[in-house]
């Protein structure tokens, strides 16, 4: 079941971030970004379902596919929560809402599904799945609905041509940012399982994602504030504003966090005895790498990343992603050791932040 809402999780990224990341660079009180975003997510779901219609249609076997319908649904509704979240969080200047509405997706998404096996140890993961579905579709329902309501003389409005093109222009290359570097930062897990093993693939994931949970946090406690500070200053012309909050967040990135990790790294194996009990000294050989690879992706995506957002160059982001993503592959193909493929991600998340600094220093 865990692999139906990966691929729900990968897949609702792909189709509707584009959209949101598009609402929240070009938003502003006329609301003019989030109603062409709506727009633009409608037909994409509108597409999906009539996907789903076309296939059960046409396919005899129906019932070797009961789970496509579910997930179809539950694309559309993840998606939807990913969008709720930004747009809450771009729209309110205090952080409580966004607190809020990121408490309550996490809540439907697993609670009421972890209540339902608990009383129900037999269940299917169908069943599992449509819980989920239909917590979280629910709580958007719920939370939509009235705003919705009010924009509903907008909402079949088209803007104009220029705007479209302005928004497209913007956000469709993030799609193919986002699928290649998707991709790629998770060949890796494939190459291992394969070539080294489940075991070795349980080592690694433990640390990774331990790993991942915390230094991301770090970078998110910061950006979830001055992400959208920063859009409101660049849309209402205060660049030299923007500039500032996105320096001040430089010096915590490119200092504290380093310092933070390399006392971590220092006291890696009281660390990893403390998380990882009898596990600590497999998984300590490998810790020091997968703390300094996942520090050099939260770089990336959180504030790297970021700026060639802020300067609409994700054409350059778009590129950059693909040539990092394949050069990768490259890299970590012919490296079947655990401790190589750490090193060829680390060689992997560094690059596109170096592409990304010399870009910077030549515009």
């Amino acid at each position: 079941m865990s692999l139906i809402w990966i691929s729900v999780e990968f897949f609702a990224g792909i189709l509707y971030g584009w959209t949101k990341m598009g609402m929240m660079r070009f938003y502003d009180k006329s609301l003019k970004s989030v109603l062409v975003s709506i727009q633009l997510m409608s037909v994409i779901s509108v597409l999906l379902i009539l996907s789903l219609l076309i296939f059960q249609f046409f396919n005899p076997n129906v019932g070797n596919y009961s789970l496509i319908p579910i997930v179809t649904i539950g694309l559309i509704v993840r998606g939807v929560a990913y969008y709720l979240q930004d747009y809450v969080r771009i729209s309110n200047n205090s952080l409580l809402q966004y607190t809020l509405i990121a408490f309550l997706i996490g809540f439907c998404y697993y609670i009421p599904a972890i209540v339902y096996t608990f009383l129900n140890p037999e269940t299917k993961a169908t069943t599992i799945v449509s819980v989920q579905v239909l917590s979280l579709g629910l709580l958007c329902i719920f939370y939509i609905s009235p705003s919705l309501y009010k924009m509903r003389q907008h909402l079949l409005k088209l803007k104009s041509k220029t705007y479209y093109n302005q928004f497209l222009k913007y956000s469709t290359p993030i799609i193919i940012s986002t699928l290649a570097i998707s991709i790629f930062t998770r060949v890796d897990r494939y190459l291992i399982e394969n070539f080294i093993g489940l075991e070795a693939l349980g080592i690694y994931s433990a640390s990774y994602n331990l790993s991942n949970l915390a230094i991301s946090s770090l970078f998110s406690v910061i950006t979830i504030s001055s992400y959208p500070k920063i859009i409101r200053h660049l849309n209402t012309n205060e660049k030299t504003a923007a500039q500032n909050l996105y320096h001040a967040n430089s010096k915590i990135f490119y200092v504290l966090i380093p310092v933070f990790l390399a006392i971590a790294i220092l006291l890696e194996e009281p660390l990893c005895r403390l998380m990882f009990g009898d596990k600590s000294i497999a998984i300590g050989k490998y810790f020091p790498a997968i703390v300094v690879a996942v520090y050099f992706f939260n770089l990336k995506v959180h504030h790297l990343d970021q700026k060639l957002q802020f300067l609409k160059k994700t054409k350059v982001l778009m590129m950059l992603s693909l040539i990092v993503g394949f050069r990768t592959f490259n890299f970590l193909l012919p490296n079947h050791k655990i401790l190589g493929n750490l090193w060829c991600g680390n060689f992997k998340y560094s690059n596109e932040p170096f592409g990304n600094i010399v870009y910077f220093f030549l515009c």
